[in-house]
């Protein structure tokens, strides 16, 4: 869990634990990454940190310490400090919610889920911007002029069409790693790997 456990007193008290040699490597601010991963990994190991940690003052060296270390990987002081005030309300606004209604969240988004449509596409810095994208969506498949909305049209069996908004689902292009490592070898062709024990 990655994490000590104290008694103190006749309280338990809880902090993140991390190795001395780890080297805190995140995703480089120049890497070809979708926008999306660094604001998730801010809001995740927010998250995390509040989650894990019981001392104020334990968040509070946490916080520090990792945006101390996405600084050093590259990233802009001004651009991550606005992503850490929102993970830090999202992170507290989460925290304060009932497991009751966290569950009843889970549940909205789980059929609000089953009334999307994706699209799939490669990540390149190249690309139209999601935005322009969705507006496309908005403009010419959601909301044709003169036409019906998809969740306006029926089935084949008579019901609504479930659909009322696109997400974007980008991936990463392979990269050398991809290229180089082979991670699947019951695929490869020859004898097989136990045949050589």
């Amino acid at each position: 869990m990655e994490m000590t456990i104290k008694i103190v007193g006749s309280k338990i008290e809880t902090d993140l634990f991390e190795k001395p040699l780890a080297l805190h490597l995140y995703i480089s601010p120049h890497s070809c990454h979708p926008p999306g991963v660094i604001i998730g990994l801010v809001m995740g190991n927010v998250l995390r940190i509040f989650q894990l940690c019981s001392g104020q003052v334990d968040i509070e060296d946490h916080l520090c310490k990792f945006f101390a270390r996405l600084l050093d990987q590259g990233y802009q002081s001004k651009k991550m400090t606005p992503r850490f005030d929102r993970a830090i309300c999202n992170a507290k606004k989460y925290l304060s919610r009932s497991e009751t209604y966290r569950n009843h969240l889970k549940e909205l988004k789980k059929a609000a889920n089953k009334r999307r449509v994706f699209l799939h596409l490669p990540f390149h810095p190249d690309n139209p911007a999601a935005s322009v994208l969705q507006r496309l969506w908005r403009e010419y498949v959601f909301s044709p002029q003169g036409e019906l909305k998809p969740n306006q049209l029926t089935n084949r069996q008579g019901e609504l069409v479930p659909i009322d908004r696109m997400v974007l689902a980008f991936s990463r292009a392979p990269n050398i790693g991809n290229k180089l490592s082979y991670r699947k070898i019951c695929k490869r062709s020859g004898p097989n790997v136990s045949s050589y024990l």
